[in-house]
């Protein structure tokens, strides 16, 4: 509380804004209200929902939060939004289909018409060690090619490394299948370029589970627990592409990507 009250203090002091748009900082809804413009909030799940996961005894910070994003206009929320975020701001809330990016491809070096798997860690590096292992095992997987960031310098006629200046985001498009932690960035990515995914789990991370969870439940992914991923990751591998693959590459065609451009009109009716 402390912290957040100076930063409210702080950024008070250089106010200069007609509006405020944030992808969610509660202090920054609460901050526009007190200065007199409008706001909006941008987002997947909010700051006082992923806390009382975490930590459901800190009632002041619940409170504080509850308190500033009270202040929130407008609240729009894309798909596989927790269904108890929509509910507790269903006056101010918003449901649009998915924000990505333009699509940006990199030309890569194709062998014939070799089947290609991107493999993602997150960036705390959760899956890092469960990688390293697999290499050996992906590079044993002839018939298929796997691409993987540099940084883990594996070496086979089946593995292109992403150069670390490179834009990981530019290989979705490319690409027939990314495993990786279902990271919000990621399924995005995936849904916007129509590519089945795999999402691996993560433990204490409330964010983390229920994006897997409402994405798996809509049918565009494969579920794989952290142990299968690092006991049993071809077996996990070679089920998916047998029973599920194509189901899923359906499902995806069917999911709107133009959540940009209806937040964009929405905000431009209020200024």
């Amino acid at each position: 509380p402390y912290l957040s009250k100076r930063f409210i203090q702080r950024e008070k002091e250089n106010f200069d804004y007609d509006f405020v748009l944030s992808d969610l900082v509660p202090e920054a809804l609460y901050l526009s209200k007190i200065m007199g413009v409008g706001n909006s909030g941008v987002c997947h799940f909010t700051w006082d929902w992923c806390f009382r996961k975490l930590y459901p005894d800190y009632k002041v910070l619940h409170q504080l939060l509850d308190y500033y994003l009270s202040h929130a206009d407008k609240l729009f929320f894309p798909p596989f939004t927790p269904t108890e975020i929509l509910d507790k701001y269903h006056d101010r809330a918003v449901e649009v289909p998915l924000i990505v990016k333009r699509i940006n491809t990199t030309n890569l070096k194709k062998t014939g018409s070799q089947f290609k798997v991107l493999i993602l860690d997150s960036g705390t590096g959760v899956l890092t060690g469960a990688i390293h292992k697999n290499i050996p095992i992906l590079k044993g997987m002839r018939d298929l090619q796997f691409i993987l960031p540099q940084r883990f310098q594996a070496e086979g006629e089946n593995i292109i490394l992403i150069p670390r200046d490179a834009e990981v985001s530019d290989y979705f498009a490319q690409t027939d299948l990314v495993v990786a932690r279902a990271g919000f960035n990621t399924i995005s990515e995936c849904v916007a370029n129509q590519v089945p995914m795999i999402l691996v789990e993560e433990t204490d991370n409330p964010e983390i589970t229920q994006n897997l969870q409402r994405v798996f439940e809509a049918g565009l992914c494969g579920w794989m627990t952290l142990e299968e991923y690092q006991k049993n990751f071809e077996g996990s591998l070679k089920s998916f592409l047998k029973n599920d693959y194509e189901t899923v590459k359906k499902n995806l065609t069917k999911v709107r990507t133009d959540g940009a451009e209806i937040v964009a009109r929405e905000i431009l009716k209020r200024l």
